[in-house]
């Protein structure tokens, strides 16, 4: 039965102990964490013990540490909002203390940049991961060093480890293609995580690395806005999903679900929304 995973960003109103309950309650088997999340646990007066005993207790991994977004070439301090940057030390301490099973990295703010030298910096953080039984994906995002999942791609190529893949977002991945059948070109052997999201046909291809008409295309663009839950847009989420589940079938489907509307929910309907939905789409 394949896993359902819960972003920590589709139930950003809450905390890691109201997404633990509530993904365990809508029936998911994973979650994801970002580091500052952990430490308001701590600072709660909460111990990494208790905090595992938790998840245990509700049935639920962490699928990684959401995300590594500071120290990478290209991403220099102050070049996103310091609650977004996550260095490689609190994403270590966040996953060794929550077991977490995987590090995200994303160039979060980050500008064009060599790619050697962000392959070489993902390479050294990935062989730290290895070091403590983490393994990791990149993300792509549109508009930063690693804009789309042909650069993420690449990176992995070049990093060439089994235990370094590509999280593929299905939100920045339609918005950096040409249309919604070049989005069909993925390798889902690459593919180590996910995170599902629809999308208004409006947006479909509204950034490509190279395109000059992007940035005024984007111009009203707010970032962590506007995504819409499974079924709601217009993308083949579907057939995403089998291709992943196909090559790689213990991937869990994540969901994150940056909207408005979802951070106008409690954390619980929030929660079971997205696990409705996600089972509708399986």
């Amino acid at each position: 039965m394949t896993m359902l995973e819960l972003n920590w960003g589709t139930v950003r109103q809450g905390s890691l102990l109201e997404l633990i309950d509530a993904a365990a309650v809508a029936g998911f088997g994973s979650i994801t964490v970002p580091p500052p999340w952990y430490d308001a646990a701590l600072v709660a007066g909460h111990t990494a013990g208790e905090l595992r005993a938790r998840l245990r207790d509700a049935g639920l991994v962490v699928g990684y540490i959401d995300a590594l977004t500071a120290g990478l070439p290209g991403q220099p301090s102050g070049s996103a909002p310091a609650r977004y940057q996550n260095t490689l030390e609190s994403c270590m301490t966040a996953a060794l203390g929550l077991e977490a099973k995987r590090l995200s990295v994303a160039h979060f703010g980050g500008a064009q940049t060599d790619i050697g030298a962000l392959t070489a910096a993902i390479g050294d953080v990935a062989t730290r991961a290895r070091s403590e039984g983490l393994a990791v994906v990149v993300e792509f995002i549109p508009g930063t060093g690693i804009p789309d999942l042909t650069t993420a791609i690449r990176i992995v190529i070049d990093v060439g480890a089994d235990d370094i893949g590509v999280l593929l977002d299905t939100w920045h991945h339609y918005r950096s293609v040409g249309s919604v059948a070049d989005g069909a070109k993925v390798p889902f052997e690459l593919v180590h995580a996910v995170q599902v999201s629809d999308m208004p046909a409006g947006s479909v291809g509204c950034w490509q690395a190279g395109d000059p008409g992007a940035a005024e295309r984007n111009s009203t663009y707010v970032p962590m806005t506007g995504r819409l839950l499974p079924g709601d847009g217009v993308l083949p989420l579907a057939e995403v999903i089998c291709g992943v589940l196909a090559i790689r079938p213990g991937v869990p489907v994540g969901i994150e679900i940056f909207s408005d509307e979802m951070r106008a929910m409690t954390v619980e309907r929030a929660a079971a929304e997205s696990a409705k939905a996600l089972r509708a789409l399986l």
